[in-house]
């Protein structure tokens, strides 16, 4: 039997009502230790919601110590679960800082609530508003990619608007990164913790993953050397400044050497 939680609290963001569901499944034994969960996308398609939505729930349990993922298996209930682990509940004017979730400041007075509002009334004086409801270029506006062009070639000098791709988020960015370099059953290195939302995407493309040992500064170049003869992997994918979800950002020395190291092999870099 599937197991589908029950989401109808509408006072509470869906992810954390699906994690709530979770713990209480693991409380009365209704998910016991080794369970496995829907897939992400099974559950969205169950409730109605994003991909994304579940997979913030999935990742507030794995907080609470409830579940865990397991590469190329899916997410399962922890063997020693932690029924009792609480999430943090922030409130107004609490003291508690929540670290769970990177995201910009929340509130009616924060810097990025401020300019969202005068944004939002700019676009709506906007005479030509209507054009916003029409479809847009797969590869996204022109004007945009041209923003983008010259954005980028402060660093890479000559490219144009025809070598930017416009993506509809970081998400989909990765997905369309990873199909232009791997295969079902390429080999795909990367930082031994990494970004959850990328170890489901590779499970969707059955690509193998291969974590490689990282210190505080961020992946190992002999780890990644060792790997590249072992495995013969078609790309890395890295994130060298503020490494999800250590934090670790890699001094420019390092950069050097796994660029060197990544061109010895032929191996493709995602830096997300």
């Amino acid at each position: 039997m599937v197991w589908t939680p029950t989401i109808e609290d509408p006072t509470k963001p869906t992810y954390v009502e699906l994690a709530d569901a979770i713990a209480t499944g693991v409380r009365i034994g209704q998910l016991p230790p080794g369970t496995r969960l829907p897939t992400q996308r099974a559950l969205a398609r169950s409730l109605g919601v994003t991909p994304g939505t579940i997979a913030r729930g999935y990742m507030e349990a794995e907080r609470r110590g409830l579940i865990e993922g397991r590469i190329g298996s899916g997410t399962f209930v922890r063997e020693h679960g932690g029924a009792a682990a609480t999430p943090v509940r922030v409130t107004e004017g609490s003291e508690v800082l929540d670290l769970s979730l990177n995201h910009p400041p929340s509130g009616p007075e924060s810097i990025v609530a401020q300019a969202l509002s005068a944004g939002l009334e700019e676009l709506a004086r906007a005479p030509d508003l209507s054009r916003l409801l029409a479809l847009q270029p797969a590869r996204g506006s022109e004007r945009h990619r041209n923003l983008a062009a010259q954005w980028i070639g402060r660093r890479l000098p000559g490219v144009t608007a025809d070598d930017v791709l416009i993506c509809s988020g970081g998400q989909h960015a990765l997905s369309l990164a990873l199909a232009a370099t791997t295969g079902s059953g390429d080999v795909l290195l990367t930082e031994g913790t990494t970004y959850s939302g990328l170890i489901q995407l590779t499970r969707e493309q059955k690509t193998e993953v291969v974590g490689l040992d990282q210190d505080e500064y961020g992946l190992l170049p002999s780890a990644l050397e060792a790997a590249c003869r072992r495995h013969r992997p078609r790309a890395l994918y890295c994130i060298p400044t503020l490494q999800n979800p250590t934090t670790a950002v890699m001094p420019a020395a390092r950069r050097v050497q796994v660029a060197q190291i990544l061109r010895q092999y032929d191996v493709e870099l995602i830096e997300d």
